[in-house]
């Protein structure tokens, strides 16, 4: 863990730093407003990647402690329905990976759609 000096010369951890700006410079209100979005997040029209970074952002202001398995879980019920089906049964504990396969999945079905659509024509 990175540690630096605070201007009373105390050893600081990065935690301890981002603890203390969050107290000092965002209300209490506006952390409950971005966890109560972090728990409702769904993918809808997102990509995968956009998903996952919006996942990212807010997961920060989520006071609870979470282990990457309750991180890969929340993310997967946030997905769309058929990269959900697709991926549950996988049971992926590894955040990046989890994206990886959701990524693959996606493309795979992107790819499909549009053949489907030249055949169409």
């Amino acid at each position: 863990m990175r540690r630096g000096m605070d201007t009373r010369g105390e050893v600081a951890t990065w935690a301890d730093f981002r603890a203390r700006f969050l107290e000092r410079y965002f209300p209490a209100s506006a952390k409950q407003q971005r966890e109560s979005q972090f728990l409702a997040l769904r993918q809808g029209s997102m990509s995968v990647q956009d998903y996952k970074e919006r996942f990212e952002y807010l997961a920060h202001f989520y006071t609870q402690n979470m282990s990457e398995e309750w991180e890969c879980r929340r993310f997967e019920q946030g997905l769309r329905h058929h990269l959900l089906k697709a991926l549950v049964h996988l049971k992926i504990n590894e955040f990046p990976e989890l994206v990886e396969q959701a990524t693959i999945v996606e493309r795979l079905d992107e790819s499909g759609r549009v053949m489907r659509n030249q055949k169409g024509n």
